[in-house]
C-alpha cells in the first residue's frame, strides 16, 4: 500500500516533470565538474532548493561555499539573489534595507527600502553566519522559518525559497538554538584532497579570471543548463505528491525512535522538514515511489549537536543507504592509515618504506571496495557521493605516501600500478 502525503495539486497526480528533472542533474553535473569533491553539498543544497529548505555549509574559508551558492542561483532564471557576509557588528539594515527616511520625515513612520535586500531575495547566501550578533540573529527566525518581514509593524511575506549559510563555525549557544533548528540541512567541507582535481580547480579558476577580463560571466556560462523559478516551485508541487510506501514510512517513523532511544532527540518540526526533504531527495532522483534509500538524506539534519553525529548518520544510512554507511566506515579506516603513517613519521627511513608499502596496498584495497559500493549504490538507486569522497581522498592519501617516502608523483604511481 502506498499513500501520497497530501491532495495532488495538479490531475497529473505524482508526476515527475522528466525534462526539469533532467535538467537539475545536469546543472548538478556541471556545477560537480566545477566545484571538486563537493558531489554531496551540491546534492544537498539541491535537495534543499526543491523541498524550500536551507542549509549551512560549514568549513574553514576559501573552501567554495560562496562561489557554491553564486553558482547554483546562476542556473536559476528569474532568481532574486542576495548575498552579505555577517561579523558581530552587522546591522539590520545591511540585510533586511535601510531606513525610508522620506517616510519617516514625512509621517513619521519607520519603513525599510527592502528592495534589492533579503526580503526580496528568491535566493540567499548569508556568508560567516555565526560571526553575526544575537540581535540579527533573532531577527532572521521569521523570514527564515515563516518566510515573512515585519515592516513598520506589518508582516509582508517574503519570497524566499532558500539561503544558504556558510560559517567556520557553529554556534550552540541556547539563545541561539531556535535559529539553528530553523537550517534544516547541515553539511561540512574541506579543502580538495586529489592532486588531480586541484590542478582542475587552478586550470578552471585561471580560465574564469581571463573571461572576466573579457567581461563574460565567471560563474556561470551563457550556454550553461538552467531551470526557471517557476519549474522548480512545480518541482516542489511534484516532491509532496510522490508516493510514499508504508514500509518506507514506518522506516521513517521508526528511525526516529532508534535515534531518540540512543539520545539523539530533535524538535517536531525537524521532523516534520525531515519528510520534505526525503520527498524532494526522491524527486531528484526520479523516484516517482519513495525509496528507503532516499532516507539517507536525513543523516544530514536529524541532529542537533556534534556528538551527535556520528551516531546520528550511523542509524539512519545503516538503514537508509548501506552503501554510504560504507564509505564512513571506509573514511575511518583512512583515517587510521593516515594516523598510522604520522605515527612513524620519525623512524628511520627503511622502516617509514615498510610502512609506506603497506599503507598504500591498505589504501588500494580501500578504493577497490568503495568502487565495488559504487556499483551496488548506483543499481539500488542511492546517493554515491561519500563514496566517490571516499575514492578520491584514498587515492590522495596514496599520491601523498609516495612522494614522500618514495619520490614518486602521481603519474609514477599509476604507471607502477599498471606495471
Amino acid at each position: 500500500m502506498t499513500t501520497s502525503l497530501i491532495e495532488p495539486t495538479t490531475s497529473q497526480g505524482a508526476v515527475i516533470n522528466q525534462d526539469v528533472n533532467a535538467r537539475v542533474r545536469k546543472i548538478m553535473d556541471e556545477m560537480n565538474d566545477m566545484l571538486k569533491e563537493r558531489q554531496g553539498v551540491i546534492h544537498g543544497a539541491w535537495v534543499g532548493r526543491i523541498a524550500q529548505l536551507h542549509m549551512i555549509m560549514r568549513g574553514p574559508g576559501g573552501t567554495g561555499k560562496s562561489l557554491l551558492a553564486r553558482t547554483m542561483a546562476g542556473h536559476i532564471k528569474g532568481s532574486t539573489y542576495f548575498e552579505t557576509a555577517f561579523d558581530e557588528t552587522t546591522d539590520p539594515s545591511s540585510v533586511f534595507g535601510p531606513p525610508d527616511i522620506k517616510a519617516m520625515a514625512e509621517d513619521g513612520r519607520t519603513r525599510t527600502v527592502v528592495d534589492g535586500m533579503l526580503p526580496t531575495a528568491t535566493d540567499a547566501f548569508l556568508d560567516e553566519f555565526f560571526n553575526s550578533n544575537i540581535p540579527l540573529l533573532h531577527s532572521l527566525q521569521p523570514p527564515l522559518n515563516e518566510r515573512v518581514y515585519h515592516n513598520d509593524g506589518k508582516a509582508m511575506k517574503i519570497p524566499l525559497r532558500q539561503a544558504l549559510m556558510g560559517t567556520n563555525k557553529l554556534n550552540l549557544d541556547p539563545d541561539v538554538a531556535p535559529l539553528f533548528d530553523r537550517i534544516h540541512l547541515r553539511f561540512d567541507v574541506d579543502y580538495i584532497a586529489s592532486r588531480d582535481h586541484m590542478r582542475d580547480m587552478v586550470m578552471m579558476a585561471v580560465a574564469r579570471l581571463a573571461a572576466k577580463g573579457r567581461g563574460l560571466a565567471t560563474n556561470v556560462e551563457a550556454d550553461s543548463t538552467s531551470v526557471t523559478i517557476e519549474e522548480l516551485d512545480q518541482a516542489f508541487a511534484e516532491s509532496l505528491n510522490l508516493s510514499m510506501p508504508d514500509p518506507v514510512l514506518d522506516l521513517f517513523l521508526d528511525l526516529r525512535e532508534e535515534l531518540k532511544g540512543n539520545g539523539v532527540v530533535f524538535s517536531d518540526r525537524r521532523f516534520n522538514d525531515g519528510m520534505g526533504a526525503v520527498l524532494a531527495n526522491a524527486w531528484i532522483r526520479n523516484h516517482p515511489e519513495v525509496r528507503p534509500s532516499d532516507l539517507d538524506i536525513l543523516a544530514n539534519m536529524w541532529w542537533t549537536h556534534d556528538e551527535q553525529i556520528s551516531t546520528a548518520r550511523g542509524i539512519i544510512l545503516g538503514a537508509a543507504s548501506p552503501g554510504e554507511k560504507k564509505a564512513l566506515d571506509l573514511l575511518d579506516a583512512l583515517d587510521e592509515l593516515k594516523a598510522t603513517m604520522r605515527k612513524h613519521e620519525g623512524d628511520d627511513e627503511e622502516l617509514q618504506r615498510r610502512v609506506g608499502v603497506e599503507q598504500v596496498r591498505n589504501a588500494e584495497k580501500l578504493v577497490r571496495e568503495a568502487e565495488a559500493e559504487v556499483d551496488i549504490a548506483k543499481e539500488a538507486g542511492g546517493s554515491t557521493a561519500r563514496l566517490e569522497e571516499c575514492i578520491s581522498k584514498a587515492n590522495a592519501f596514496k599520491v601523498e605516501v609516495a612522494n614522500k617516502i618514495f619520490g614518486l608523483g602521481a603519474a609514477d604511481l599509476k604507471r607502477t600500478a599498471g606495471a
